[in-house]
């Protein structure tokens, strides 16, 4: 029996797989230590002691064999070293008829917090360490003829430390100035250009004080689609001799820039221009990539929805929906239900009228866009999704009759039908504070206010007409179910409940922190719910994650995690935040650690939710998805400037689609930026690609009806250096490292 590294871990790291920086199977030959130790026998006892000191190895390299494999499954020893038991218990072997006792043990200081020194491959990095130690001897450990002792570390390495981490090939290929400050690695090919402008990796004194660019495959400064090379490439070197020298708290980079030229003939950066960066380029490295099992999926026995404090789920199956009545006496209406879910799967009888008591409290706060229907009053679905596991190119233009956009303002184009035309599309907002939701959210009586529910299951906890109209994805071609949540007013409303009335502890901090699994889902086992859907989960108007104290030695923080696309509409996380804090490096603590984790990454600007009035007509909200991107309604899609505290985790295109849009592209943009900033402070990791949406990224976001690129201020979280300042869950690698083998033999 053994343990989970992210439970023993102060952040909750989860993922888990292996790098073997230095074989620990190999022949003690290539130790980095050894002291040997020799005893003057007799000439006979000579001639033995090389026999038992191969048998004694061969005792450690089973050991290490043994061990290592906790290590790849994720997972720590159990038991006690001090007590030798579990794990740690002396284990038994034998060779050529000759005993050998072999026994792991650990100092009782594990785990500590590191950083890795520079020089070392991922130097630099703050990592959980776990140091250990195999001891084989024969014939015994109490009185060893021969004895060898191989000490070795475990580092979990946050990939939330990079500021970009793909497990496939990754491209950055921005058409405008980029600079960019932090770790960047792939797994696979690394592609490195600009289009006349300018890239630049560089250093971030005080608190970013180094640069690391590594691939597993090659390094190539080109494009990966046309092997255009343009721009200029800079990125630093590991020394410091050029001006500025590196000043303690300096503002500027400190280490030497150097240019990344162009290859002839688009060949790969090769090794002895790659070591003129004095190890701040790295290629090839050891893959790094997935542990085995990995899983973002609804219903995984481990993992994010496993280890989930709460699981919030659309449940679209029509046997599940939640029947209310529209006014006092009047017809049923069924709504699809939201519900909260055991690890199992089942609904939660008990949480599920804690989140419905959440949602009378707050009407607007959590609601779910549905997909319009082809006629008035009629059942066929705008949608039909389709199942196709291929990439589909987008289409040019906006949603046509009968699913243009303003026929889907009509309350009769959905089933059930809307109270009225004025519900379809209702705000749900607050703005700078102060709350600016529709009053027709609320219940009442009145033509202006929300009846449904006046009876059943009665007015005092009725929810209303929770839905919103349709949502219309360009680069998807299709109308989403979202399931959108307020997520500031449901952890402040959670934080004010007694805790037979939470839907979660919030003082829970065996993951780090809330780990929030949101789903949508029409049955368990359909293939809209496991291939490719039109379904996604929103959060919105969270600028303040509140509940989440900084002043403290060990914060906790919020993972929020969906198997569907996620999208995150306006200012996230920015605060204010008092009282802050700050680690004993000094880094500052300004915000909440979070992350977002997603089968794709969607982002909507902080105008989303403004109406706008084009040409006399006025398009509110998600009605504008719908609108063409140029033309007649060019500026319904006008975008704002919108900041982004959060670390991402989300599906890219897979190479084979062709060009995949490069790292400026990982989240997916939906409106008119022009020249609005979208400034971004986090960390891009992708794992895998996406399982439930396979709309191809396109070579002009313009000419497919979808976006046009925001001025991107993107640059790593430096609070990430922290390792109490990581999202709860943030997944890790092991870097296993041999620091020593000692012998020891008569």
């Amino acid at each position: 029996m053994v343990s989970h590294l992210w439970r023993c871990s102060q952040r909750g790291f989860s993922l888990v797989t292996v790098i073997m920086l230095v074989g620990l199977l190999v022949s003690v030959s290539g130790a980095l230590a050894v002291r040997v130790r020799l005893d003057t026998l007799g000439q006979a006892a000579f001639h033995t002691a090389p026999q038992n000191l191969a048998i004694a190895e061969a005792g450690v390299n089973q050991g290490v064999a043994q061990f290592r494999n906790i290590f790849v499954d994720g997972n720590i020893p159990n038991g006690s070293s001090a007590s030798h038991t579990g794990d740690y218990a002396v284990q038994t072997a034998s060779l050529g008829g000759q005993q050998i006792n072999y026994q792991l043990d650990q100092p009782a200081t594990n785990p500590t917090n590191k950083r890795l020194p520079l020089g070392v491959p991922f130097g630099g990095l703050n990592v959980l360490q776990y140091n250990y130690a195999v001891t084989s001897a024969t014939p015994d450990l109490t009185n060893p003829a021969a004895q060898l002792r191989s000490q070795f570390q475990v580092n979990n390495i946050p990939t939330f430390q990079f500021l970009a981490y793909y497990n496939d090939q990754l491209e950055i290929t921005p058409a405008e100035n980029m600079t960019l400050h932090g770790r960047v690695h792939s797994n696979a090919n690394l592609y490195l250009n600009d289009s006349g402008n300018m890239l630049t990796i560089a250093d971030l004194p005080p608190y970013m004080n180094t640069v690391q660019v590594s691939a597993g495959g090659n390094i190539y400064r080109k494009r990966s689609d046309d092997g255009s090379c343009a721009g200029t490439v800079t990125i630093s070197k590991l020394q410091d001799t050029a001006a500025p020298l590196c000043v303690s708290g300096g503002t500027v980079p400190c280490l030497d820039p150097q240019t990344l030229a162009c290859q002839s003939g688009g060949a790969a950066v090769s090794s002895a221009t790659i070591n003129t960066w004095q190890g701040a380029m790295t290629s090839p490295v050891p893959n790094i990539g997935l542990p085995p099992g990995f899983s973002m999926a609804r219903g995984a026995s481990q993992g994010y929805w496993a280890n989930a404090d709460v699981r919030i789920v659309l449940d679209l199956n029509p046997a599940n929906d939640y029947a209310q009545k529209a006014t006092s006496g009047g017809a049923t209406v069924s709504l699809h239900s939201i519900v909260v879910q055991n690890a199992d799967g089942s609904t939660n009888a008990a949480l599920t009228t804690n989140l419905r008591n959440f949602m009378h409290a707050n009407p607007g706060a959590m609601f779910y866009n549905d997909v319009p229907v082809t006629a008035a009053n009629g059942n066929t679905r705008c949608t039909s999704s389709s199942t196709a596991a291929t990439y589909v190119s987008p289409t040019y233009t906006s949603p046509s009759s009968p699913c243009d956009v303003v026929t889907v303002a009509g309350n009769t184009r959905y089933s059930p039908s809307f109270q009225g035309n004025s519900f379809v599309y209702r705000r749900a907002d607050r703005n700078g504070g102060a709350y600016n939701r529709s009053t027709n959210w609320a219940l009442g009586s009145t033509s202006g206010q929300d009846q449904l529910g006046q009876d059943t299951p009665g007015a005092t906890s009725a929810l209303g007409d929770y839905r919103r109209g349709g949502f219309y994805n360009n680069r998807e071609n299709k109308w989403i179910y979202l399931l959108n949540i307020d997520l500031q007013d449901l952890l402040t409303w959670n934080s004010a409940q007694i805790p037979s009335n939470q839907l979660f502890d919030p003082a829970n901090s065996s993951n780090g922190g809330t780990v929030m699994f949101v789903s949508v889902m029409d049955s368990s086992n359909s293939t809209l719910t496991n291939g490719i859907n039109n379904f996604g989960v929103r959060i919105f108007d969270s600028p303040v994650l509140p509940g989440f104290a900084l002043n403290v030695s060990n914060p906790q923080g919020i993972t929020v995690v969906s198997d569907q696309a996620m999208y995150l509409q306006g200012n996230y996380n920015i605060g204010p935040y008092s009282p802050t804090g700050s680690s004993m490096t000094g880094i500052p603590w300004t915000h909440v650690a979070t992350s977002l984790v997603g089968d794709t990454m969607n982002v909507l600007s902080q105008n989303w939710e403004s109406p706008a009035t084009v040409s006399g007509t006025t398009y509110s909200n998600d009605q504008k998805s719908g609108t063409d991107l140029t033309g007649t309604t060019s500026g319904v899609r006008s975008a704002s400037d919108t900041t982004i505290y959060a670390a991402f985790l989300a599906g890219v295109d897979a190479p084979s689609s062709g060009y995949s849009g490069g790292l400026q592209n990982y989240p997916r943009l939906h409106e008119n930026w022009d020249s609005d900033t979208l400034a971004y402070r986090g960390s891009f990791v992708s794992l895998t690609h996406p399982s439930h949406q396979n709309g191809q990224w396109p070579s002009n976001g313009t000419s497919y009806n979808m976006y046009t690129v925001p001025t991107r201020n993107w640059d790593y979280d430096v609070q990430f250096q922290d390792v109490a300042m990581l999202p709860p869950m943030t997944p890790t690698f092991i870097s296993v490292q041999q620091i020593v083998i000692s012998e020891d033999f008569r």
